[in-house]
């Protein structure tokens, strides 16, 4: 007896349907490991910021690197560009956020016109271009990596500003994952072939590998 052609065979768009099925579930998979790193870190964050000492920093910048690596893997599919662009945007400029050796004055935190707060940061972020970066990992890291720990000792106005805004970009951080998990979720990639899914990856892949060049 002969097979029926109709159900011997995998539509190209059954193909489709399937593929585009594994990576949602891949992808979920990510945004909850993500979402665990960035619970993780938001507490090493929380840990520095009210003990700022040697150990405090070395466990920050451990689970630094854990969480940024597993958001970017997270945010490679992300539909919602706008969002992504808050949680992982590079390259940043440093004298936009904080002092520089030959610029003391510069920068956001310098800045005591404006208010440290989440408002404040979401609107200065990328404010006239995109390395105005005022959110996302790559300013923590900066902060983590780049500046001194005398930079977080209390009782100066400068380094409580520090504090605030390195607290308040954490928990931004923190929503705009949870968000990313609620909102954009399932993804829609069911209408897709694989050849655009892959060239999808393989766009997204290009900023990840941008970071480190």
């Amino acid at each position: 007896m002969g097979c029926d052609k109709n159900t011997s065979e995998q539509s190209p768009h059954n193909s489709n349907v399937s593929v585009a099925g594994s990576v949602n579930d891949w992808q979920q998979l990510n945004i909850q490991s993500a979402l665990l790193a960035t619970a993780s870190f938001h507490t090493a964050t929380n840990r520095f910021i009210n003990e700022p000492n040697q150990e405090t920093l070395q466990n920050w910048r451990l689970n630094w690197q854990d969480c940024h690596d597993k958001v970017i893997v997270a945010v490679l599919l992300a539909p919602n560009k706008r969002r992504a662009s808050t949680i992982d945007p590079w390259p940043i400029e440093p004298g936009f956020l904080d002092s520089l050796p030959e610029y003391d004055q510069s920068g956001i935190i310098n800045d005591e016109t404006l208010a440290i707060n989440d408002l404040v940061l979401k609107s200065q972020h990328q404010i006239t271009d995109v390395s105005e970066v005022a959110l996302g990992l790559h300013v923590l890291e900066y902060y983590a990596f780049a500046r001194l720990l005398s930079d977080f000792e209390p009782h100066t106005k400068t380094a409580l500003r520090r504090s605030q805004l390195i607290l308040s970009v954490s928990s931004i951080l923190t929503e705009d994952l949870r968000q990313l998990d609620a909102q954009d979720s399932p993804l829609k990639f069911t209408e897709l072939s694989i050849l655009e899914l892959i060239q999808l990856l393989e766009l997204r892949s290009q900023h990840i590998f941008s970071e480190f060049n």
